[in-house]
């Protein structure tokens, strides 16, 4: 089996065959018959990616896998395949094929080859078809489209560049791609903004783009050189005349505004048109609601850098509603805008001007407003020295500190006593006080003896000295003797002192019985004493029986 190169070798150290994307690769296999007789084969050539495109040819045989040829003996025959790699085909990509010469199943040679796809680096960088990009003086860029091609088998890293500019132009790619496949085609725009008042020519200047693709540590590139025109431009470049001001922010209702606006031609020709102004809200409707009226209406042949002065004057109606809108103005030839400004323009909040600061001017309101707050301050502080600060010390108790440690369930159970909500006659619930009242009723209790009342008129005069007993009674003896002068058998029996005896069982309490009325101590042997009366010695002589 031969190559271009020339032979492939035996499969056990065949060689690979580096092709690339797109090529047709041609193969001779030679055939001889070593014998001495006719022998019929078949030529057949089996690849591993069928997808790759096969022609076999042998005289007037042509196939797409096999041919069959009839040998003599010593004769020679050479049969041709031609391979083509598609132009899909990645680097690194393989197809291995297997080329077969058969007499029988049993009896054949076979030749092996690999054809592999080499790294292929390529693409291709168009630019316009004239070789020259037209621009217009405006504020916006005009572009030139460029078409890049990778033609290799590796996908790239592109990396766009361009060289310097001529003086004054802005120069820029729009939205260069920075990735290709292989035989992807890809198209970048850039972006020309030439100087104001550029005349117009066919070639202002030389521009070189370049485009630099990546791949894996390998890179190839390419350039292209187009001519930059420019072509006649009509353009107005609108500005403010004094920035620093906002005359349209905050206007009175009923009150007009004006602001200057300085119109210059930049372009490279006169300028004539028309001037239109007009107030947007912020959806861009037209607000019917104010009145724009610009000074003068129309331009008349502006040389190439001259300057115009229009004058805005803008006035806001009685119905004009509060939000942002925008004062606009524009230039227009031949129903082309040509040039135009927009201003943010308010309506102020207030509707009005009443009270008495509202009456004075803003020189006299603004100091009477600061003299009105300096003697509220010097009121309030003189105030506050005469004032006599109190501390009662609450701040330092917590609290809680001297309630009942359970007001909380003192409180849960006045909440849950419903005595105070309800009708206690018609509730069918029985008090304390009627429970009381009933039992006292059910209860034979005694009435109370009424104590005796003492004895009317005092004692006679001369009665014995504290401590002592009246004269003819018994002096106080030592504890357990009865009285001198006394009968034994009169002097009340007093129990003996026992010894400490154990604790009884307790018996039930009996009734209470009624005590009988005192009778004081006995009478003498010779009777009441002088000016005693009975009463008074049963009573005082009671008393004393008491404290002795």
């Amino acid at each position: 089996l031969y190559d271009d190169i020339g032979p492939i070798g035996p499969s056990s150290s065949n060689r690979n065959i580096m092709v690339d994307t797109g090529q047709q690769v041609n193969l001779s296999l030679t055939v001889e018959n070593t014998g001495n007789t006719e022998i019929d084969l078949d030529i057949k050539i089996q690849p591993s990616n069928p997808l790759w495109p096969i022609e076999v040819t042998y005289m007037e045989q042509q196939n797409s896998r096999q041919v069959s040829l009839t040998l003599l003996g010593g004769q020679v025959a050479t049969v041709h395949f031609i391979i083509g790699v598609p132009p899909v085909a990645e680097e690194g990509e393989v197809n291995n094929f297997v080329i077969r010469t058969e007499r029988t199943p049993q009896s054949f040679i076979s030749n092996t080859t690999v054809l592999k796809v080499r790294d292929d680096l390529s693409m291709d960088l168009f630019g316009p078809e004239s070789g020259v990009i037209e621009t217009v003086i405006s504020s916006d860029f005009s572009f030139g489209e460029f078409t890049v091609v990778n033609t290799g088998n590796a996908p790239l890293t592109l990396n766009w560049s361009n060289g310097l500019p001529a003086d004054g132009w802005v120069v820029g790619y729009a939205n260069p791609s920075t990735y290709i496949e292989p035989r992807e085609e890809r198209t970048v725009r850039l972006g020309f903004i030439p100087p104001a008042n550029s005349p117009a020519t066919e070639k202002a200047f030389e521009l070189v783009a370049t485009v630099t693709g990546f791949s894996n540590g390998r890179s190839v590139q390419n350039s292209i050189t187009v001519d930059v025109a420019v072509v006649e431009s009509v353009f107005a470049n609108f500005t403010v005349q004094d920035p620093t001001v906002a005359p349209f922010s905050s206007v009175a209702r009923g009150v007009a505004a004006t602001q200057n606006i300085v119109i210059r031609n930049d372009g490279n020709v006169p300028l004539t048109g028309d001037l239109l102004s007009q107030v947007l809200d912020q959806e861009g409707n037209v607000s019917s609601d104010w009145t724009l009226v610009s000074s003068p209406l129309s331009l008349q042949n502006l040389g190439v850098g001259e300057e115009l002065i229009v004058s805005l004057e803008l006035t806001p109606s009685a119905e004009a509603k509060k939000g942002l809108h925008f004062s606009t103005l524009s230039l227009t030839s031949d129903g082309v805008i040509i040039g135009a400004i927009s201003i943010d323009t308010t309506v102020k909040s207030a509707t009005g001007t009443e009270g008495i600061l509202g009456e004075l001017p803003i020189y006299v309101s603004i100091p009477l407003v600061t003299i009105v707050l300096l003697v509220a301050i010097v009121g309030a502080l003189r105030l506050k020295k005469s004032g006599e600060l109190t501390d009662s010390g609450e701040e330092l108790v917590a609290p809680d500190a001297f309630v009942n440690p359970d007001h909380l369930g003192t409180r849960r159970s006045d909440a849950l006593d419903i005595g105070q909500s309800v009708n206690e006659l018609a509730s069918g619930e029985v008090s304390s006080d009627e429970i009381a009242a009933a039992l006292a009723q059910s209860l034979d209790i005694p009435s109370p003896v009424p104590q005796a009342l003492p004895p009317a008129g005092l004692p006679p005069a001369g009665l014995p000295p504290t401590g002592m007993p009246p004269k003819g009674l018994p002096l106080p003896m030592p504890a357990g003797m009865p009285p001198a002068g006394l009968p034994p058998k009169a002097l009340p029996q007093l129990p003996l002192p026992m010894p400490a005896q154990p604790m009884p069982t307790p018996m039930p309490v009996p009734a209470p019985v009624t005590p009988a009325p005192a009778a004081g101590p006995p009478l003498p042997a010779s009777g009441l004493p002088n000016g005693w009366t009975m009463e008074q010695w049963q009573h005082y002589g009671q008393q004393w029986l008491d404290r002795q």
